[in-house]
């Protein structure tokens, strides 16, 4: 019984580390079209109840100029690392060579990028919106605040 549970944190172990080493592909290609977001989304499930956070996920692809802005903008500002510290950040790459469906299936239709979801633990949407719906660093601040738990 012992090597079971032994077994089983060295399992979730390599899954949490293989969730924080994806999440950044290259530094200008920040969306890895290998991944395949349904298991990162599940694996990032996992993660989230155990350290009691939401999910923060970055939905996007390389070929978007938007979506490559929004993430070197995010990396300069506080919302950067209220995200890394207070969320599970998963980043789910969307483009011609991996469109990712299984995991698109799960959530609304999704029309325009970037696009943010925030899931609880439990997998409810509490948040999703085009990021250009934000305006200001302020506003995006403020929401990402009343969703940490």
């Amino acid at each position: 019984m012992k090597i079971f549970k032994f077994s089983m944190r060295i399992k979730l172990f390599m899954i949490l580390c293989l969730l924080n080493f994806s999440a950044y592909a290259e530094p200008d290609k920040p969306y890895d079209p290998s991944r395949d977001a349904y298991t990162d989304y599940q694996n990032a499930l996992i993660q989230s109840k155990k350290e009691h956070k939401n999910v923060f996920i970055s939905i996007g692809g390389n070929w978007c100029v938007y979506c490559l802005k929004f993430c070197q903008d995010l990396k300069n500002s506080d919302c950067y690392r209220i995200i890394k510290e207070r969320y599970i950040y998963l980043k789910v790459n969307y483009s011609d060579e991996n469109k990712n469906e299984k995991f698109f299936n799960l959530f609304p239709k999704i029309n325009a990028y970037p696009y943010f979801i925030i899931v609880s633990a439990k997998g409810e949407v509490l948040e999703h919106s085009l990021v250009m719906n934000f305006k200001l660093e302020d506003d995006f601040r403020k929401m990402l605040k009343s969703h940490i738990i």
